[in-house]
């Protein structure tokens, strides 16, 4: 039983390098949100993706990489030092899932391990609501397209409302044309949020 269950956790661990982030992340929001996913059916099951979302801090992005079966990493434009959570599940999440960029550096920085994601395969997120560098996410946004001919998603991750627990919803949706521009992705996901806002008693994983 005990070799079963190390081979099990190896193969956990070979299909999602990031399995204890997303373990420890899981522990440590027990209780704090009820978290669900809605528009799975969008999202590609293999072959690199590039998720435009409006996360803007560790937590939310880690709800995003949870809401996920695949390989994710996120590109964050906040400084380390800002980060909560505990020393260690930021160490992990930097490790395996964020790609910072300190607001006052360059977002090109980010764009070897952004792209090296791509080419694995990999979902990478950028997180869009820094207006300080939206023109620079902008051109990094499309020049990875342009790079790996990836799909472009939407995906929005917030709370519903101001219940507690929060009721925080990740949901992604269908693949935008490879001339969208910064405003229609923002726009998209703005639509996302008002969508399951409105819609979120009927709404499943298989919706939207």
């Amino acid at each position: 039983a005990a070799l079963m269950t190390v081979a099990i956790l190896v193969l956990l661990v070979r299909k999602l390098p990031d399995f204890f982030v997303r373990s420890l992340f899981w522990f440590k929001s027990l209780g704090k949100f009820q978290l669900k996913a809605v528009g799975m059916q969008h999202l590609p099951t293999e072959g690199p993706v590039i998720l435009a979302t409006n996360c803007k801090d560790m937590q939310s992005c880690l709800q995003l990489v949870s809401a996920t079966d695949r390989t994710t990493k996120v590109v964050l434009v906040q400084d380390p030092a800002a980060l909560g959570d505990g020393p260690v599940l930021r160490r992990l999440a930097m490790r395996q899932n964020l790609i910072l960029v300190q607001p006052d550096q360059d977002v090109q920085l980010a764009w070897q391990e952004a792209l090296a994601t791509l080419k694995n395969g990999h979902l990478l997120a950028l997180s869009l609501g820094n207006e300080q560098h939206a023109t620079d996410l902008a051109a990094l946004l499309h020049q990875l397209q342009d790079a790996t001919k990836a799909p472009i998603l939407p995906a929005y991750c917030g709370a519903l409302d101001e219940s507690k627990p929060p009721k925080v919803r990740v949901v992604f949706g269908e693949i935008m044309t490879q001339t969208s521009s910064l405003a229609d992705c923002k726009k998209a996901i703005d639509e996302l949020g008002a969508w399951i806002r409105a819609n979120d008693d009927k709404a499943g994983s298989d919706q939207h």
